[in-house]
């Protein structure tokens, strides 16, 4: 276990053992339409980055120490992926969002309409990713409570 602990990228503060960060930055033109204006064109751009643990087994590692690693990181792996589909949601939830949008009568109010409609996207899903790791302990409670090792005060 305590290799596990030792294995945590120095980059991430104690306790985390694995990291998920993701940014979300958008696109849109606006176009005249007989009635007003519309949304022409939508593009979104997202950035997942999955920090993980990195161990390399000593010579004189046990069997049951290296299954021990290889079930811990399949388990956060897991968790983190969690936290890339939360974000790929909020790419999914945006896209939709926008084609359903209908016509505004100027294009000052319909860039204003879809940038509050898209923060607001982002507001919601950046809590549900807090709530994921609320909900598993960061992915203790996810697989079972020895498959993410309990950090040290």
């Amino acid at each position: 276990m305590e290799s596990i602990n030792h294995a945590r990228p120095a980059r991430l503060a104690a306790p985390l053992a694995g990291l998920t960060e993701w940014h979300i930055q958008w696109r849109f033109s606006i176009i005249p339409s007989s009635t007003g204006c519309r949304c022409a064109a939508f593009s979104t751009r997202a950035t997942i980055t999955n920090t993980l643990p990195f161990w390399r087994a000593p010579t004189n590692a046990t069997y049951g120490m290296k299954q021990e690693w290889r079930h811990y990181f399949g388990n956060l792996a897991a968790h983190e992926a969690g936290h890339s589909q939360i974000a790929l949601a909020a790419l999914a939830e945006m896209h939709k969002q926008v084609t359903d949008l209908k016509e505004e009568p100027n294009g000052a109010v319909l860039t204003q309409k879809v940038n509050d409609l898209l923060e607001n996207v982002m507001d919601r899903y950046r809590k549900m990713d807090l709530e994921y790791d609320a909900r598993t302990e960061h992915g203790a409670k996810q697989f079972g409570a020895a498959s993410v090792p309990r950090r040290k005060p």
